[in-house]
């Protein structure tokens, strides 16, 4: 009878442990970011750990909402597709809602308005003042963003990505070069 009393209260205490560990266990959610848009998402240097304001809203609605979060690198022309074939469940990152990519995914009500800029070299900064002024120029864009998209529509500039000058307009440079 004692042997019995032992057994169930042991087996009692190991259903309740593993029901607490049940319990206590969260699921997992695999947040798409790409970096290098300080102060929204960045590498911490010092840390090595993912940073900024859309990695902190995320991780605080993920933890809302009961799940630990895993953030994973990308490409930012790899997270809209990395979301469509379920390797994340959410993107947190700069991304401008476009009527392209609402076609595509769902967004949350926007909470911050951004719009276009550009960086010349401080040698340049008279003769290009405006977005005109960028007419012919090269132009240096990250691939799949709202810049990019505008970039294509200077007239006569030259897009450089990642990859390199690219598509008629590498055409169209060899044809001025000859």
């Amino acid at each position: 009878m004692m042997f019995k009393k032992v057994f169930a209260a042991a087996a009692s205490a190991l259903a309740i442990a593993a029901f607490a560990g049940n319990a206590m266990a969260r699921d997992t959610l695999r947040v798409g970011t790409e970096p290098t848009f300080a102060p929204f998402e960045f590498l911490d240097t010092k840390t090595q750990e993912f940073s900024g304001f859309d990695i902190d809203l995320i991780k605080a609605v993920a933890d809302k909402a009961g799940y630990d979060v895993k953030v994973m690198n990308m490409g930012f022309d790899a997270l809209i597709p990395a979301l469509s074939a379920g390797t994340i469940d959410v993107i947190a990152s700069g991304i401008s809602i476009t009527e392209e990519r609402q076609k595509k995914v769902d967004f949350t009500s926007p909470y911050y308005q951004s719009g276009l800029s550009y960086l010349v070299r401080k040698a340049d900064a008279e003769k290009i003042k405006t977005f005109a002024d960028l007419k012919g120029k090269t132009l240096a864009v990250q691939i799949g963003t709202t810049g990019a998209a505008y970039a294509k529509n200077v007239e006569g500039a030259l897009q450089h990505d990642e990859r390199g000058l690219h598509g008629p307009q590498r055409q169209e440079r060899r044809r001025r070069r000859a």
